[in-house]
């Protein structure tokens, strides 16, 4: 069952936007107008404390500019799609590294040190993003 509270925000124009927790964990701030999510926060193990952070960054449109993840919530963004260009970029070795899929293959990759690194399950890059591997673990 899920427990519905109601935040109003000021943007521009007074705008209202539901805080919803849900049982397993998961707390969802969405648009009250849109419904369209705004902040994701997920306590992955039920402690308590929350363990992932899922940010839709949007301009005054409601146009989708940036997706960001902070997969252990240290306040370092791990995972970034840019709308605007269409990549997507992982952190990793103190920079941000554009991945990229090849579909002839049907591989994700990163460029690291101007080669190709293919990510696999044994690759301590790998995410699951919609249903697909890639990025930082």
């Amino acid at each position: 069952m899920a427990i519905n509270l109601y935040v109003f925000v000021k943007l521009g124009a007074t705008q209202r936007y539901s805080f919803v927790t849900l049982d397993d964990g998961d707390y969802i701030i969405e648009d009250g107008v849109t419904k369209k999510m705004i902040v994701r926060l997920i306590d992955k193990n039920l402690d308590g404390s929350v363990d992932y952070l899922h940010q839709i960054i949007r301009d005054e449109s409601g146009n989708d500019i940036r997706d960001v993840i902070d997969y252990d919530f240290d306040g370092q963004t791990d995972f970034r799609i840019e709308f605007k260009d269409g990549n997507g970029y992982t952190w990793h070795e103190n920079a941000w590294r554009r991945f990229f899929y090849e579909k002839d293959t049907k591989q994700w990759h990163i460029k690291l040190d101007g080669k190709k690194v293919l990510l696999t399950k044994d690759n301590s890059l790998m995410v699951k993003w919609h249903g697909q591997l890639f990025g930082k673990r």
